[in-house]
């Protein structure tokens, strides 16, 4: 959460490391340093967890063997679902 990012900031790591591009990370830091408010702050992070996600089903739909449009359509109107999950990994082979 929260503390988890003044933590982070805290040790002045490396813009570059892997643990400072985690996903939403740097929608928080502006809230954490005191410049914007938490509302605006969690809505620009949701955001970037929307682009994120909507990025991950592209990356995978393109991956998807030939035929398996319906995979690809059920994966992009259920890409927030966890409980899809269980039902796409047995038709995935």
């Amino acid at each position: 959460g929260l503390e988890e990012i003044r933590r982070l900031l805290d040790r002045a790591l490396d813009p570059a490391l892997p643990a400072m591009k985690a996903v939403a990370l740097r929608e928080f830091v502006p809230h954490v340093r005191g410049l914007v408010p938490l509302a605006a702050a969690l809505d620009a992070a949701q955001a970037a967890t929307r682009r994120f996600a909507k990025r991950q089903v592209t990356w995978f739909r393109h991956r998807l063997p030939s035929g398996s449009n319906i995979i690809a359509h059920e994966l992009i109107h259920e890409q927030y679902s966890g409980d899809i999950l269980a039902e796409l990994l047995p038709k995935i082979s």
